[in-house]
């Protein structure tokens, strides 16, 4: 018979050095899962305050934290805990999920189903959503009218911005097929014709087609938005521009 062993674990702290409490943010797992973490990364995390691996590996699958770990390993120093961190490792853990497994999590984060609409928004926020709870915003655009964030608007459109949005629709026009590539061609001469850093050609048309001044990656949004929605929506920004104000 061999008798139990305990350990005691090291305080969690946050960044401040000051004991963990709601100050510094979601302060247990069933705030983390509504966040939208993952409970892989959020065993990753966990298990790295006040214990590490031998050569200093970040990220580990459960399989591999179960294997590796030794009680003796265990630090006595306070641990901290930094949700900015975990943030980060949680958006590794997503960027390398397969894309159907990436967008069953989203949908269940959502409560929808996982059809082919969900599909494609999902391929296009993997790269840059760090939280299940961050997906929603960036693709909301592809199941909505665009939102009105106004602060996006008066920052964007610029003196001019009616111009490049209504020879940024007549230049999308003629895309077809109406896919990444394409469009990227398509509107590039746009560049040299109104001498423009990209950002003053791609932001406008990210405001006109999402309301927002932050998406995916816009020909891929431009892409799943489809040609006649996209086009309608730089078009009516383009008309909103025109306007004499009142």
């Amino acid at each position: 018979f061999e008798p139990p062993r305990y350990a005691h674990l090291p305080l969690l702290h946050g960044p401040d050095g000051k004991k963990l409490s709601k100050r510094h943010g979601a302060a247990s797992v069933q705030e983390l899962r509504a966040a939208g973490y993952l409970p892989a990364a959020v065993r990753n995390y966990l298990a790295l305050l006040g214990w590490g691996a031998d050569d200093d590996t970040t990220i580990m699958s459960t399989a591999e934290l179960i294997r590796r770990f030794r009680v003796e390993d265990v630090g006595k120093s306070a641990a901290i805990f930094d949700e900015k961190k975990l943030r980060w490792l949680n958006g590794r853990f997503m960027r390398e999920m397969p894309l159907e497994e990436y967008v069953a999590a989203v949908a269940r984060h959502l409560g929808r189903e996982p059809d082919e609409q969900l599909r494609a928004a999902a391929a296009i926020a993997q790269e840059k959503a760090q939280t299940l709870a961050e997906v929603w915003p960036l693709v909301r655009f592809l199941f909505e009218p665009p939102v009105s964030d106004e602060k996006a608007w008066s920052k964007v459109m610029k003196e001019g911005s009616g111009e490049i949005l209504a020879a940024s629709a007549t230049a999308l026009e003629a895309v077809d097929p109406f896919e990444p590539e394409g469009i990227e061609a398509g509107l590039a001469p746009l560049l040299e014709r109104f001498d423009l850093k990209p950002g003053r050609l791609y932001q406008p048309i990210r405001v006109a087609i999402t309301g927002t001044a932050v998406s995916p990656g816009i020909f891929e949004s431009l892409a799943v938005l489809g040609k006649e929605r996209s086009l309608e929506r730089i078009r009516a920004a383009a008309g909103r521009l025109a306007a004499p104000s009142s």
